[in-house]
């Protein structure tokens, strides 16, 4: 059963191969709520064009902050981006950019964090994001990662703007 139009916003779908797919989905369910096959194929056909606007985003492209604050969400359960605000789960990650590796005071960082000389530039943040253990073996987060460069140049560039 499709969810609901009225409950979906626009999602951003990042492939490999350095393409960004913007998809409107509530235009895709619009087609799954079609009850002839045929009305459908036609639908799908006519509304391509709209349902799918592709553009070229290269590896080292400038990030959005907007959309990073909402991939952001998924960081959330452990981490917060605020001054003085109590850490998580998750140290907080205000200022992270140009701080070095295990630097929040009252958190029991691992050792690999600790041991680490790793000061967390956009190309340091971006790496560990993409995946952390293998980015620093012994690491205690524990997360997949990002594997979209575009998402992580997005998370970074809100990550940079909170502190503004």
């Amino acid at each position: 059963m499709p969810i609901p139009a009225s409950e979906l916003n626009d999602s951003t779908l990042i492939l490999s191969y350095g393409y960004t797919l913007r998809c409107r989905v509530s235009l895709f369910l619009m087609v799954q709520e079609t009850k002839s096959v045929r009305s459908r194929v036609l639908l799908s056909v006519a509304m391509l064009p709209v349902l799918f606007q592709v553009s070229q985003v290269r590896a080292d492209s400038v990030g959005d902050a907007a959309s990073g604050k909402r991939l952001f969400g998924q960081c959330m359960a452990c981490h917060v981006v605020k001054a003085d605000a109590p850490r998580m789960m998750g140290p907080n990650l205000y200022g992270v950019v140009g701080r070095k590796a295990a630097a929040v005071p009252d958190f029991a960082y691992s050792a690999a964090m600790k041991n680490s000389a790793v000061v967390w530039n956009e190309q340091e943040l971006g790496e560990y994001l993409k995946k952390p253990a293998a980015f620093m073996p012994g690491t205690s987060m524990v997360f997949f990662g990002v594997p979209q460069d575009q998402a992580r140049a997005d998370i970074i560039a809100y990550l940079k703007e909170a502190v503004q």
